[in-house]
């Protein structure tokens, strides 16, 4: 395990006996490479920050039962894609209903 997976599981550990400022640590960390994820995933950087953002915030009021995770990262990468999907499905459901009503 690499130094930053176990600071990573430290920090988690830390997150779920309600720590926010290992929240903010864990933010710090992986934002700015899930943005990177997510944008390319949507190519739309606000909506990317909108994802990322809403998936914190999720993730936060679910810590307590979510529990341990051994791969931090990884865990945070698999809901990011998760919520990509999501974000696709809503927008292309949104854009079958406007064209719905345009005809």
């Amino acid at each position: 395990m690499t130094k930053k997976t176990e600071n990573l599981s430290k920090l988690w550990n830390e997150v779920c006996m309600g720590n926010q400022y290992s929240y903010s640590l864990i933010h710090q960390m992986l934002y700015s490479a899930l943005y990177a994820y997510v944008n390319w995933m949507l190519n739309d950087g606000e909506l990317a920050d909108d994802v990322i953002q809403e998936m914190f915030i999720k993730l936060w009021l679910r810590r307590g039962s979510i529990g341990q995770i051994g791969n931090v990262k990884g865990y945070f990468f698999t809901v990011a894609r998760l919520a990509c999907l999501d974000s696709i499905k809503s927008r292309n459901a949104s854009e079958v209903k406007r064209a719905k009503i345009e005809f």
